[in-house]
């Protein structure tokens, strides 16, 4: 394995000695070094590849999602604010931006970037993130209408991201609500493991569902639109 490694790398080295001005040449390069753990390497190439081309699009979503992983959550920022500023239309990016304004607390931000994302693509992984940032800015009624929607236009997104029926379920509770909170929180501990901590912190809001009869709920857990818990492009 070393031995295949040092080819490859020797490989890339030589279509950079090549190509030395060429962004793509140091991103094939960032992107192997990445997958062999060299991390910072790979940071650089990218950065290079930059330096050739500050408008490329590919270097930008790289450094972005790496700034991402490694929590350099302001770094991230700025790539994907340079990506929507090359690409107004890039509902990729304008989710991923949502994202990194939500991890840094910026949920009025946050809606902004997750609505453009949706209005572009329509997609319910978009809307779905409009509400966690209105549930986040105490507005509860327009999160709970986007719920319904889902609900009705999209239940299947639902059921794949089932940490979203939490947040509806606090929606509703906020809003008086109990049935729908209920409900909500019903279908969440249908479609996770009954002894996870999840679901254990669930049983807890259902509890107090029915002593206090609903109520404004504490922030909730923050699903991501998309698989990982990072912005990815």
């Amino acid at each position: 394995d070393e031995k295949m490694n040092d080819q490859a790398d020797a490989q890339y080295k030589r279509a950079i000695e090549m190509f030395p001005n060429v962004p793509e040449a140091h991103i094939a390069y960032g992107d192997y070094l990445l997958f062999i753990k060299q991390n910072q390497r790979a940071e650089a190439e990218w950065t290079t590849a930059l330096g050739a081309n500050r408008d490329n699009k590919l270097a930008l979503v790289r450094l972005g999602d790496y700034y991402a992983q490694a929590n350099d959550l302001q770094k991230a920022i700025v790539q994907f604010q340079r990506l929507i500023e090359l690409d107004a239309n890039d509902a990729s990016a304008s989710l991923s931006l949502g994202q990194l304004y939500m991890a840094t607390k910026q949920p009025d931000k946050a809606h902004d970037a997750f609505r453009k994302a949706y209005d572009i693509s329509r997609s319910p992984g978009a809307l779905a993130a409009v509400a966690q940032a209105d549930y986040e800015m105490r507005n509860y009624k327009e999160a709970a209408d986007i719920f319904d929607a889902l609900g009705q236009g999209a239940p299947q997104f639902l059921e794949a991201n089932p940490a979203f029926y939490v947040v509806a379920g606090k929606c509703y509770s906020a809003n008086r609500d109990t049935a729908k909170a209920k409900a909500a929180y019903g279908r969440f501990l249908a479609l996770v493991k009954p002894d996870s901590q999840a679901a254990t912190e669930v049983k807890k809001l259902l509890a107090d569902l029915d002593r206090s009869g609903g109520g404004v709920p504490a922030p909730a857990p923050k699903p991501s639109a998309k698989p990982s818990s990072a912005p990815t492009h």
